[in-house]
């Protein structure tokens, strides 16, 4: 009875909030951030696709690019989580992204929105705010939509999963 009337309170609070995290037990992929830990991913059922301009308005007040890298500690799967949990709460969807690339270069991940004027557009946070072609034979090259910052090309992308 406990744990009926507990599961019903967080549920409760989690509609009052407008998200709902994925079950912890079961992630919806079996991605894990440097500690160990899975990817967890918000759901909001009121969150909407955004459109270019509000998603370039989204990012510039969001401050996940600022955050530090840590190699081993606080890399790129933490940076789309954090930015996945902050578009959820600001009510965009937002997937999370893995991508891997050719010739044995490591995995990354990034971001995807599905903009209701212009398509699916990826958002790499790390640094600055930066679109990304992951188009499979294509180079992994950001282009920052918020800044002048420069990123260096990581290899040819063989395939990426989206995870809503």
């Amino acid at each position: 009875m406990f744990a009926l009337v507990s599961i019903t309170l967080i549920l409760s609070i989690s509609t009052i909030l407008g998200y709902v995290l994925v079950d912890r037990r079961k992630p919806r992929a079996q991605y894990v951030n440097p500690d160990g830990k899975p990817v967890i991913l918000f759901h909001n059922d009121a969150a909407i696709d955004p459109t270019f301009d509000q998603l370039v308005e989204f990012l510039k007040n969001d401050q996940t690019e600022k955050l530090k890298y840590i190699p081993g500690k606080f890399v790129c799967s933490n940076f789309a989580e954090t930015l996945q949990h902050n578009a959820t709460r600001a009510g965009y969807k937002c997937g999370w992204v893995a991508i891997d690339f050719s010739h044995g270069a490591p995995s990354h991940s990034c971001n995807a929105f599905n903009t209701s004027d212009r398509g699916l557009i990826f958002i790499d946070c790390i640094g600055s705010d930066a679109i990304v072609d992951i188009s499979p034979k294509k180079i992994y090259q950001p282009q920052s939509i918020i800044d002048d910052t420069k990123y260096e090309a990581m290899g040819e992308v063989s395939g990426y999963k989206i995870i809503w």
